[in-house]
């Protein structure tokens, strides 16, 4: 079913429900969108850490490190 159909049809049964299950519906639909939201952001969440990774280690398997100790903000004594 095309998107805008499947709306149409929601949208003509909603219409025959009494205001409070119109409103449990409403409360789905932004349930469904905040779920959606979510997953979005966790997905961007991850690819984030995913290259974040991916640059903090880069160098390592070949012992190429382009960090020194001047990089370092903090310096613990013994």
């Amino acid at each position: 079913m095309k998107a805008h159909k499947v709306a149409d049809l929601i949208s003509e049964h909603v219409e025959h429900l009494p205001g409070d299950m119109q409103a449990e519906v409403l409360d789905f639909v932004q349930y469904l969108e905040a779920k959606r939201l979510n997953q979005e952001v966790e997905l961007e969440r991850k690819e984030f850490l995913e290259v974040s990774l991916k640059n903090a280690i880069k160098g390592m398997e070949t012992g190429e490190i382009e960090y020194s100790e001047k990089d370092i903000k903090e310096h613990f004594n013994d």
